[in-house]
């Protein structure tokens, strides 16, 4: 009975193993569930360095979309700064156009009246609305209208004056109107240009009255003719006559030789048959060729240098001279020695015979630089009256010499005076009296100092007793008219005759037009250098052999250099870069020789700080007149911060698509703009299938709508909004997504997208469940546990006192 008592149940025993294993399978599953924590501790780690990331990233496309907007600005107003530039400088072309025009019909119109209305239909085109604009000049009692000629509120006007008297005026309208400001619509420019077209019609009048005037003179000048027809009848009273003719004979012919030698025209003398018998010794300086070379190869050196659309006018010119007496007065062109071609004006004096052989006396002009010449007066006298043969022959040579003398001084374009040392004028042609306005006798009684305003009376002495003896010098100064005008003139003087007692000979001619023209010139150059400087673009011209003729203050800026230090050389000496310098070289050569422009999308250069500039350039094939030399135009855009910035979206969008998370744009309504492949990957919608969708197609229905009201509100008013998205794929799977929403704002706060980063925690939401669900079954086990643990215990008890009964020791050490 007692061993009966001491043996414990199988069927308890089998409870207690089986309580063991169970307490083993405890251990085992509360180590994974330990682990498995471990592992979500880890993985929640990396989804917040994720999350990180993605916040970096946001930023960085915020701040390129900014400096992609700021690039964008700048492009804007450099192009609204071009497009200005070019407009102003546009303007500038048609003012210029319209004086022009002027002064071709100056040039080509025989009457005022034709000038007149030439101008007024000059004058719309050059103002800023020509389709709006009508004009009328009036003059005296004639008016001068355009077609479309209308009277209305927006006017322009300026007056004409000529001789300090008012003789009409020029009226500009606008037929409607073309701003909504109150202020006058026309252009400070366009009025500056009418008072230069009215100054411009002032000084034509006046040029007009006076060649009116030279008329009347050349009337007084062929009633003269009788007069010196009866001083000659005089010159047969006696032999002191005759003496005194002899002396001045040999006067004439001193200033004969000393005027052919300083007037810059050319003298000739030639036969019927082209053999030049004399010719001035200062050709050389005009054809390049020595009189020497001509005496010797004679006419041939003329007729086979002279132009041939010219050639068959000379040769019928020179044929009609000595065979049919036709005044020999033409402009042609002819080779230089150095194969350069100039224009001549060249003009045959008059034929006459001598030792039985024909011969013509001429004189030409280089009229390259000035082609219209004057109108030459006519000659008083070219011969005496046939019937004047008894003269001796002392008398017939001086007559023909002072013929000769006052034929080239009065036929001369340019004003001659004669004068003494103390500067009494002794003598002056025709256009000495037409440009200053005094008579033949007036400039008898006047100095070089009444006329010239720098040479005072109380230097002039000191002024002359400084030039050498028949050494011609040419200076520039300015001559007062009778009337007050000043105008400056080049002066070419020298002295002759007796070294004790010299006379002076000045030629002088009006440079009024070529200083304007140079002025003009250079205000137009120095507007031009403005205009190109003020590009932020690189601009320049190069020769063929590569040197820099043009370039703008951008290319200096780039190479930390001057302009001034750049022009004249090549690219190889402003660069470090001689590889470069060499590409550049050959892409000219490559359009100069084509003839074709070329677009270069890239290239590049290193600045004068080292740093690498990426260009686009245009290069475009050029002429000028800067030299003779072919030349290209060259015009390089540096877009280096726009490569900069496309590497910079390059690297971004890299990572967008790249990146492990899920990255979504949508506009303001919510639609998708943009998905990455990582949201294919994970819902299955390709981008073509989601762009322009609502994400309610990942809308599972297991969601209340208060999370999407709470999310709209939080993102609208331009918070971030954080949570967890419960959604369906394509294909009808449920997934779990953690998400980030931010707004993304432009420059002016505005909201104008969305950005979502999410992550898929599916797996992560599973193990979750799973603990859960597994910590739940433990705790059921535990309490099971715990019982049973209590019921063994007082089982043990109650043996233990069972024992004690019979009186046996404990069996069970009971653990308190």
């Amino acid at each position: 009975m007692k061993e009966k008592n001491e043996q414990i149940p199988d069927d308890f025993k089998n409870k207690i193993i089986q309580f063991k294993k169970t307490e083993l399978k405890l251990k085992a599953t509360n180590q994974q569930l330990i682990s498995s924590e471990q592992q979500l501790r880890a993985f929640n780690q990396q989804l917040a360095a994720n999350n990180q990331q993605l916040a970096a990233i946001e930023q960085q496309l915020r701040a390129a979309n900014q400096q992609l907007e700021a690039n964008n600005q700048q492009l804007i107003a450099s192009e609204q700064e071009i497009k200005k530039h070019a407009h102003n400088l546009g303007e500038r072309v048609k003012e210029l156009n319209c004086l022009h025009e002027i002064a071709e019909a100056v040039r080509t119109r025989e009457t005022l009246e034709e000038i007149l209305q030439d101008v007024v239909n000059f004058i719309p085109p050059a103002w800023q609305h020509p389709e709006i604009t009508c004009a009328k000049i009036s003059f005296g009692n004639i008016k001068y209208k355009t077609n479309n000629y209308k009277e209305s509120k927006w006017k322009l006007s300026s007056n004409i004056v000529a001789n300090h008297e008012l003789l009409g005026k020029a009226d500009v309208y606008y037929l409607e109107q073309k701003s909504e400001s109150n202020k006058t619509p026309f252009l400070e420019e366009e009025k500056t240009l009418l008072d230069n077209i009215t100054e411009r019609l002032g000084r034509i009048i006046e040029r007009k009255n006076a060649e009116e005037e030279l008329k009347a003179t050349n009337q007084q000048l062929i009633s003269s003719e009788q007069q010196l027809k009866a001083v000659n009848q005089q010159l047969h009273a006696n032999e002191q006559q005759l003496q005194t003719a002899n002396q001045k004979l040999t006067v004439s012919k001193e200033k004969y030789r000393s005027l052919i030698t300083n007037i810059p025209d050319i003298v000739w003398t030639t036969d019927i048959k082209g053999n030049t018998n004399y010719i001035s010794e200062n050709v050389k300086d005009i054809y390049g060729f020595s009189r020497e070379e001509i005496y010797k190869r004679g006419s041939k050196l003329f007729l086979e240098r002279i132009h041939p659309e010219e050639i068959e006018l000379v040769e019928n010119a020179f044929k009609n001279l000595f065979l049919n007496d036709i005044k020999y007065d033409i402009e042609y062109r002819i080779k230089r020695k150095d194969g350069e071609w100039i224009w001549l004006h060249d003009r045959a004096l008059k034929v006459y015979e001598k030792d039985g052989v024909n011969y013509a006396d001429g004189i030409f002009s280089d009229i390259t630089k000035r082609k219209q010449a004057e109108e030459a007066l006519k000659s008083s006298n070219r011969q005496l009256a046939a019937n004047e043969q008894q003269l001796r022959a002392a008398n017939q040579q001086l007559i023909i010499s002072e013929e000769r003398y006052r034929t080239f001084i009065d036929n001369a374009s340019d004003a001659f005076y004669l004068s003494d040392m103390e500067g009494r004028f002794l003598d002056v042609n025709e256009a000495a009296c037409t440009t200053l306005g005094y008579s033949r006798e007036e400039f008898l009684g006047l100095t070089i100092s009444d006329v010239d305003v720098n040479f005072p009376s109380g230097k002039l002495s000191e002024i002359l007793g400084g030039l050498v003896y028949n050494e011609p010098k040419s200076v520039e100064s300015a001559h007062k008219a009778k009337d007050g005008k000043v105008y400056p003139v080049e002066v070419r003087i020298n002295t002759f005759g007796d070294k004790k007692q010299p006379l002076l000979i000045s030629l002088v001619r009006d440079i009024t037009e070529r200083k304007q023209a140079e002025k003009a010139l250079k205000e137009s150059e120095e507007n031009l250098r403005q205009i190109i400087d003020l590009v932020p673009h690189f601009i320049y011209v190069k020769d063929e052999d590569g040197k820099n003729l043009i370039v703008n203050k951008a290319v200096a800026d780039a190479y930390g250099t001057t302009v001034e230090e750049i022009i004249g050389k090549p690219d190889v000496d402003k660069t470090s870069d001689k590889e470069g310098a060499a590409k550049f070289f050959k892409d000219d050569l490559e359009v100069i020789n084509s003839g074709k422009k070329k677009f270069i999308p890239e290239e590049q250069i290193i600045d004068s700080k080292g740093n690498i500039r990426f260009l686009e350039t245009i290069k475009i094939p050029f002429n000028t007149s800067m030299t003779g030399k072919r030349t290209i135009l060259g015009v390089s855009v540096d877009i280096t911060q726009r490569k900069q910035a496309e590497e910079e979206n390059l690297k971004l969008s890299t990572a967008i698509i790249q990146s492990p998370s899920v990255i979504v744009i949508t506009n303001i309504k919510g639609n998708f703009e943009y998905v990455n492949p990582k949201f294919t990957e994970l819902t299955g919608y390709t981008s073509e299938e989601a762009v322009g969708k609502n994400p309610r197609i990942l809308k599972s229905g297991k969601q209340s709508d208060e999370v999407y009201k709470r999310l709209w509100k939080t993102i609208s008013s331009g918070k971030e909004w954080h949570g967890e998205f419960y959604n369906k794929k394509k294909n009808g799977e449920l997934f779990w997504e953690a998400a980030s929403i931010s707004p993304i704002f432009d420059k002016q706060g505005k909201i104008i997208n969305y950005l979502k980063v999410a992550e898929d925690i599916t797996e992560r939401k599973q193990a979750e469940e799973t603990l859960k669900k597994r910590m739940n079954e433990l705790e059921i086990f535990n309490d099971a546990t715990v019982g049973r643990e209590l019921k063994m215990i007082e089982l043990k008890k109650e043996i233990n006192g069972l024992l004690a009964k019979t009186g046996q020791k404990p069996k069970y050490e009971i653990v308190k």
